[in-house]
């Protein structure tokens, strides 16, 4: 379902809902790969790209989700905030998963 409608051959789907954010900080130009998001009710992932946040949620997703969807809503809300927290968030979560390399070590 979700395939179809990105290639345009369906309605968007009844179990998802997106909050797009645009974001006012220094940070507009970088870019985080999608992740799952944790303490929140049911499925939603995070990414950021070129000063855009985007949160998608998946299965039981409360009504309130639904009405601010930048999609589905009738208002086709967008937000606007600065995300520099969470940016720094994210990457401090990357790092601390990846080993990093020393160069021109002994």
């Amino acid at each position: 379902m979700h395939r179809k409608f990105l290639l345009g051959e369906a309605q968007f789907p009844t179990n998802v809902a997106i909050l797009a954010t645009a974001c006012t900080d220094p940070y507009l130009k970088v870019f985080y790969m999608p992740s799952q998001t944790k303490g929140t009710s049911g499925t939603s992932f995070v990414m950021l790209t070129l000063g855009v946040h985007l949160m998608v949620f998946t299965d039981s997703i409360p009504l309130i989700l639904h009405q601010m969807c930048g999609v589905k809503s009738t208002a086709k809300l967008v937000f606007q905030r600065d995300c520099s927290q969470k940016t720094l968030e994210a990457f401090a979560q990357l790092m601390s998963k990846r080993p990093i390399p020393v160069i021109g070590g002994n």
